[in-house]
């Protein structure tokens, strides 16, 4: 039996997944990996009362973000084109700065990343 049209896709997107996170910094790449990427997102679209597909673009973009497939800017368009207000998507930017870039760039600066390829992205701004 042949594999279908979505497990060839899903594959796909695997592999690409472990080829970019190849190329990040340790911290970014053990975070990545940790169920707390997930618990963040999980607990921002509920602090931040996000519907489902608010939700579901909030948790892609922050997704894409951290693996470096876009720009800070472009995690801020995306939220508002998903209808996300203002004061939320300022709440957003505002936690997912300091729960997420400035520990990873304490860890990085702290010296957990030896070997380390490229620095861990800048806050959003």
């Amino acid at each position: 039996m042949e594999p279908s049209d979505t497990e060839n896709k899903e594959e796909l997107v695997r592999r690409s997944v472990d080829t970019l996170m190849g190329d990040l910094p340790l911290p970014v790449q053990k975070f990545l990996k940790s169920p707390e990427r997930d618990a963040i997102s999980v607990r921002l679209s509920q602090k931040y009362n996000l519907h489902i597909d608010q939700a579901g673009a909030f948790e892609a973009s922050y997704l894409f973000m951290l693996l470096g497939i876009s720009t800070p800017e472009e995690f801020v368009v995306s939220l508002r084109e998903a209808g996300i207000s203002p004061e939320k998507v300022n709440g957003l930017v505002e936690d997912v700065n300091k729960d997420v870039f400035m520990r990873l760039r304490e860890e990085e600066r702290r010296g957990s990343d030896t070997g380390s390829k490229d620095s861990v992205p800048a806050t959003i701004a």
